[in-house]
């Protein structure tokens, strides 16, 4: 499927102005307009971080959970980098579903490496 020609604003859902640092303030906050999605694939045995207020959804299982999204959210795909074919894919399974979704600047390493919080 080509993203572009289906979603031809859905580049700037992958390429905006979000920031790691905006969102890591904002998460703080009980009343922050984003909802974090980590979509990594990570075996039980091993220990990586996690971006604090992230929840671990695997993009497989995205839209069966769809339902209980809130539309007013701003939904944050995050996986290891920016860019990559699960996030792309999960942002255009978030779009279909009327909801703003954007990718994560960076990705994963870009956050660990900006020492914003993480809970292991």
């Amino acid at each position: 499927m080509n993203m572009q020609k289906k979603y031809p604003s859905a580049r700037k859902n992958i390429n905006n102005n979000l920031t790691p640092q905006a969102i890591a303030q904002s998460i703080v906050s009980k009343n922050s307009p984003y909802f974090l999605i980590d979509i990594r694939k990570i075996p039980d045995e091993q220990h990586v971080k996690y971006i604090k207020s992230a929840h671990s959804i695997p993009r497989s299982e995205l839209r069966a959970l769809l339902p209980q999204f809130d539309k007013q959210k701003i939904y944050i795909i995050c996986d290891w980098c920016a860019g990559s074919l699960a996030s792309r894919k999960a942002i255009v399974t978030l779009l279909d579903a009327g909801l703003d979704a954007h990718e994560l600047p960076g990705g994963v390493d870009v956050w660990y490496q900006m020492n914003l919080p993480t809970d292991s």
